[in-house]
């Protein structure tokens, strides 16, 4: 076609410039990827994608059309404006072909289908470049016997060197060995592969070169993570315009913390700037990912995006191990030389489970439930056992501590009731034997962390912002969480239609069911400026009304009495009892609220062997307070408390606190031993000399208190007595 430079508008000339483009492009030779043009250079198994810069565009365009320009004595030859190129590379032309895989291997479409002829398929955006050797023909139909055969030669002949930890981690190798065939099966993202050893020189980083040998006939793109967050979005941005299939990102002993790697491996396109550049692109990301490290740490946020392979020594010094000892002492090219037999084993595979009728895989991975379904099923299918199923120890078991969050449930376990600055929370880490802080974790860079934790849920306990105190410092507290708004609840009337009098004795109102009446208490920490009252300041931006939270915060014995107050009068109302609410002064020694979370009253401990029986049935000679203020342990406490007495008695323990069945009012009070406060199912855990640990079946942790031992977390009064 004949183009005239200076007869029309612009817009018509890069009209028509587009047009010869197209026209010009049988058979494909440039394509769209994303927001980038780019175009095939070289053939077959040399053949590869690269960007199409604005002057090889000019260039596609000279050899597209000719360009003249008119004058008065004729047309004569013109250069191609650069407004043509600018905008067309700017604007890829939508009629251009979309690139979403290069494969150099049969691969399947979409709809299971295989394709193993040379060129692009439209269907599923795929441009194969099969070398001379996989220009064959592929199996169609296959039985299980072959099945069984090629999972062999895969496992038993191929990676016979390789000593895997697990049933577990060959299945995801072969995951990810299958991967690559049916990627455009795939709808979604895919995760990522580690693999892990326990030392160096057992074969991570030549085990992931042999998957990428398979599949594009050489080594794959091997290189160090940047350490960088700025500089690994480069390095990734760089793979994904060239196209890579396979990276590997070897020896990141380090630890894998990216919130870069987080959104490439749970985002089907990535946007980034590219390097030297001043604009951004956008590029499908179907690119297979593998990490290999001696067994790095991961954040939570990276768990769950990876698939964990590990491989283990087969000697001392695996590194040293003689060559000829090997199955396959080169075995990079015994690879590539059985290229067509490994592939067709993995073709196999596949087939067999179209011909099962595509059954999906068993398992769960968020964010990855397609890839679980296609590949999970194929290797299920194969007979293959372990997909997403590891046994021992495995990355999750390796994730980074959060200190923040241990930090908060040390904070929970020991002093809920507490509200704390960051400063304070700071010193109480570093008493705190079961916190392990950073060296650089200041008082300011902790309040920051906990501004991001904020409505975080640790044992039962909501971090919240506490409001200013008197010394308009920002403080944080920790508010029970309950199952739904506490309800207003009435004792019942007893039988003669009396209510009990308010100056009735503490053993008449537990004879009634009620805790003895107490004035409200004064704050135990007013000479403490840092923990006083944590008063909240009209006007701050911590500011609570008291009609919300009540009266500024009690001390550690009243606010949690009035925890467990209104959450078992909750658990009462439903059913139809009147609350027994404890003593005031018991409660400093148990964590009881946390034991309740889920329980009808029935079954609180101390209550389950003594219910309260119907009003005409009592028996009027059991009405003594002693008897009312007596709990009856079920026998598997008796149990749990032998096994620990010893060690508890060395300790400086006293068997009354162990043992002890009655109070001096309602339980639980001091007089109430450790005994009472377990239910069938409890166990105990670590006994120290401050408190022993409760451990129940829920998963929930409480702690009973020793009140004759120093307990500087739980009170700051009298040198750190309860």
């Amino acid at each position: 076609p004949i183009i005239y430079v200076n007869t029309d508008q612009e817009r018509a000339v890069v009209d028509q410039a587009a047009d010869a483009m197209v026209a010009a492009n049988t058979p494909p030779r440039l394509f769209r990827r994303g927001d980038l043009l780019v175009r095939l250079e070289g053939q077959d198994q040399g053949s590869r994608f690269c960007e199409l810069t604005r002057s090889g565009l000019a260039d596609e365009l000279s050899r597209a059309a000719d360009w003249y320009a008119l004058k008065d004595d004729g047309a004569v030859n013109a250069r191609q404006p650069e407004y043509v190129a600018q905008r067309l590379h700017d604007s890829p032309d939508p009629r251009l072909p979309d690139l979403l895989l290069h494969a150099t291997v049969p691969v399947f479409d979409p709809g299971g289908a295989l394709l193993a002829t040379n060129g692009y398929h439209p269907a599923s955006g795929t441009y194969l470049s099969l070398p001379a050797e996989l220009d064959r023909q592929w199996p169609t139909d296959v039985t299980e016997n072959q099945v069984q055969a090629a999972v062999e030669l895969i496992r038993d002949d191929w990676l016979a060197d390789f000593v895997f930890a697990e049933e577990g981690d060959f299945a995801h190798f072969l995951a990810f060995l299958i991967q690559p065939l049916v990627m455009a099966m795939i709808e979604g993202t895919t995760p990522a592969l580690l693999i892990t050893a326990p030392v160096r020189g057992v074969g991570k980083t030549f085990l992931a070169q042999l998957l990428g040998r398979v599949h594009i006939g050489g080594s794959p793109a091997v290189c160090a993570l940047p350490k960088t967050e700025e500089e690994q979005e480069k390095r990734i941005t760089t793979y994904l315009v060239d196209g890579h299939p396979i990276v590997v990102f070897d020896n990141v002993d380090k630890g894998l913390s990216s919130s870069v790697l987080a959104l490439l491996l749970t985002g089907e396109v990535w946007k980034s700037r590219i390097l030297g550049v001043t604009r951004s692109v956008t590029v499908p990301n179907r690119t297979t990912w593998i990490f290999t490290g001696q067994n790095p740490m991961a954040t939570d946020e990276l768990v769950r995006r990876f698939v964990e392979v590990s491989i283990l020594p087969s000697c001392e010094k695996p590194e040293k191990r003689n060559p000829s000892t090997f199955r396959h002492p080169n075995i990079h090219r015994w690879t590539e030389s059985n290229r067509a037999r490994l592939l067709e084993a993995l073709i196999t595979l596949v087939l067999w489970w179209k011909q099962q009728g595509c059954p999906p895989g068993k398992g769960s991975m968020g964010s990855y439930e397609d890839w679980v379904r296609v590949v999970g099923g194929i290797v299920q299918a194969a007979g293959v056992p372990g997909f997403l199923d590891k046994k021992r120890s495995s990355l999750e078991h390796r994730q980074y501590v959060d200190v923040v969050k241990e930090l908060v449930r040390a904070w929970a376990l020991e002093c809920p009731q507490e509200a704390m600055t960051s400063k304070e929370l700071l010193a109480f880490g570093l008493e705190h034997a079961d916190v392990e802080l950073h060296e650089d974790l200041t008082a300011q860079k902790l309040g920051q962390r906990l501004g991001t934790k904020r409505g975080v849920i640790v044992q039962g306990y909501r971090l919240e912002s506490g409001g200013q105190n008197r010394r308009r410092v920002s403080t944080w507290v920790l508010e029970p969480v309950t199952p739904r708004e506490p309800e207003r609840v009435s004792h019942p009337p007893r039988e003669d239609g009396d209510q009990p009098e308010e100056t009735a004795s503490a053993g008449a109102q537990c004879q009634a069911g009620q805790a003895p009446a107490q004035p409200r208490q004064q704050p135990r920490h007013a000479e403490r400026p840092s923990y006083a009252n944590n008063e909240r300041s009209a006007g701050t931006a911590g500011a609570v009304s008291q009609s919300k939270r009540g009266s500024e915060r009690k001390t550690y014995k009243s606010s949690t009495e009035e925890v467990f107050t209104h959450q078992y009068a909750t658990r009462a109302a439903d059913h139809d009892q009147a609350p027994a609410a404890p003593a005031p002064s018991a409660y400093p020694y148990f964590e009881y609220a946390e034991s309740l979370q889920g329980l009808a009253p029935g079954q609180v401990p101390g209550l389950a062997g003594t219910p309260a029986a119907p009003a005409g049935d009592q028996d009027d000679s059991a009405t003594s307070e002693p008897d009312r203020c007596t709990v009856t342990p079920p026998p598997s406490a008796y149990t749990e408390v032998s096994n620990v007495r010893d060690q508890a008695l060395a300790l400086g323990w006293t068997e009354d606190q162990l043992t002890s069945t009655t109070g001096a009012t309602a339980f639980p009070s001091p007089g109430h031993g450790l005994v009472c406060h377990l239910r069938d199912g409890d166990t105990l855990g670590a006994v120290t000399r401050q408190s022993i640990e409760i451990l129940h079946p829920n998963g929930h942790r409480a702690r009973f208190y020793n009140d004759r031992a120093p307990q500087p977390w739980v009170s700051k009064k009298n040198g750190g007595s309860p």
